[in-house]
């Protein structure tokens, strides 16, 4: 599963200190659901130049907060 939010105007949004900008139209994605165990969730992040802050877990779902490293 892929969920996408498409952006129905020219918008500024934060995370952290950082910001996002999306133009009308443009897509953000919120979310892949697939099968990663907790050790390949941190590695695809830090491939990717994140650190993992926190990862909320239970035997079915997983939440990992990650940031700019």
């Amino acid at each position: 599963m892929d969920l996408r939010l498409r952006s129905r105007c020219e918008q500024d949004f934060y995370i952290g200190d950082r910001r996002i900008r999306l133009a009308a139209g443009e897509e953000i994605r919120i979310e892949i659901s697939t099968k990663f165990t907790l050790e390949q969730v941190r590695g695809e992040f830090s491939a990717a130049g994140l650190h993992v802050e926190h990862q909320f877990h239970n035997n079915d779902f997983a939440l990992s907060l990650a940031r700019v490293n």
